[in-house]
Parts: C-alpha cells; sequence; structure tokens
C-alpha cells in the first residue's frame, strides 16, 4: 500500500521540480502605479511672487505669484501689479491641470482673486496669478499663504503651499478712525480728562480756604 502511494506521488512531484515555488500567490497590482508615473511626467519649475515691498493699512495692493519664466509675462507683471519685486517663493511641479489660491487670516486681511494668465509656450512655462490684498490693521509682516494644487489623471492631487509676509505701515487716515471708533480709548480720554479737572477743582478749593483763613488772620491782628 506504500508504494502505491508513493509511485502515486512521483508524477506530482516530478511537475513541480521545474515549476517556480510562488509565496502567498500572485502580488497584487500596484494601486498607485498610474500615480507614480503622473509624477514622474511632471515638471519642476521655479515659483516667484511679485509683491510690494511694504502696504498700507486699510488700503488695496495687489499681489502676483509667477510659476516659470517671468521674462515671458514683462509685460503682464507691469500692467498688474506694477512697482512690485520679485522674491523667490520655491520650486513647484507643474502639470496639465494646476490652481493656485491665496489664503490670509481673514482678521488680518481681505483677499480677493484678479487675474489668471497663461503665456506657456511648450515645456517653457509661464503662469502669472494676482490678487487684490487689504490688510485690516498695521502689522511687522501680513502672512499670506498660496495654496498650489495639481491635480493628475487618476484623481488625486498634489498641493503645495508658499508663503510670503509683507509688512503693513500705519496710516494718519487709519489712526484718526481708530481714534474716534474705539470706546476703550475714548472712555480712557474722558476719565483723564475728568481725574485731572478734579485734581484742578480740589487745588483751586484748597487755595480758597487758604486765602480766606490768611484774610482772617490779618483781619484779627489789625483789631
Amino acid at each position: 500500500m506504500l508504494c502505491l502511494t508513493a509511485a502515486a506521488l512521483l508524477p506530482v512531484l516530478a511537475a513541480c521540480e521545474g515549476a517556480p515555488f510562488a509565496v502567498g500567490g500572485p502580488h497584487p497590482p500596484n494601486p498607485y502605479r498610474q500615480f507614480d508615473q503622473d509624477v514622474a511626467r511632471l515638471l519642476e519649475r521655479r515659483a516667484v511672487w511679485q509683491a510690494p515691498k511694504r502696504i498700507k493699512v486699510a488700503q488695496t495692493a495687489r499681489i502676483g505669484l509667477v510659476i516659470g519664466d517671468p521674462s515671458l509675462l514683462k509685460t503682464e507683471i507691469k500692467q498688474l501689479v506694477p512697482g512690485s519685486y520679485p522674491k523667490l517663493a520655491g520650486q513647484v511641479k507643474v502639470g496639465s491641470t494646476i490652481a493656485v489660491q491665496l489664503l490670509a487670516d481673514p482678521n488680518d486681511a481681505s483677499v480677493t482673486p484678479d487675474k489668471a494668465i497663461d503665456k506657456s509656450i511648450g515645456e517653457h512655462t509661464a503662469l502669472l496669478w494676482t490678487w487684490y490684498i487689504n490688510a485690516k490693521h498695521p502689522s511687522s509682516g501680513l502672512f499670506l499663504t498660496a495654496e498650489i494644487v495639481t491635480k493628475m489623471s487618476d484623481g488625486h492631487v498634489i498641493s503645495k503651499e508658499l508663503a510670503i509676509t509683507i509688512p503693513v505701515d500705519r496710516t494718519v487716515q487709519y489712526t484718526i478712525y481708530q481714534i474716534f471708533t474705539n470706546w476703550a480709548i475714548w472712555a480712557a480720554i474722558v476719565g483723564a480728562l475728568g481725574g485731572a479737572m478734579g485734581w484742578i477743582w480740589r487745588r483751586r478749593k484748597k487755595r480758597s480756604r487758604k486765602a480766606t483763613a490768611s484774610e482772617a488772620q490779618k483781619a484779627a491782628g489789625a483789631e
């Protein structure tokens, strides 16, 4: 009986000798293969801010972000962000679909989208976005963040953030407005004036009493 069993197994073992031994079965397909291929095809380009060195509080200013070659956007930069200065922002991966959003703390400034211009030629990328910004209070540095999103063909996205800080200067108009709208300041001013007037009134009253006493003493001495 044992001989028959061994004889029956010999053909099976012989067939298995030439076949590779797979551990755990076939490998599952890589779900990120298409994503990895798309990322490998992305172009890396330089990002440059076009922004004023300083802005004034409560006055609208413009800021721009260039991705790619700024020399292809000279005319647009002069027209849309005049008086701005280039400031390197970093490197960005660029695909066929890209979007940029500028963000700020709503307590610090308001941001309004303006233009989005594409002057790219072949692989020479030249993209420009501009925004209106309005700072709400003076600051040593208004913090702004550009959120850049590149969409892949499989629906995945690559995002990157680029930041910039711009000093915000106080103006006379803002100072006057702040004084007239800040009731705490007015209360402090009224309180200070009230205290000063009270001190003056008490001082005069004290002098008046001293003068009256002095006159009474003189009158008593004359008698």
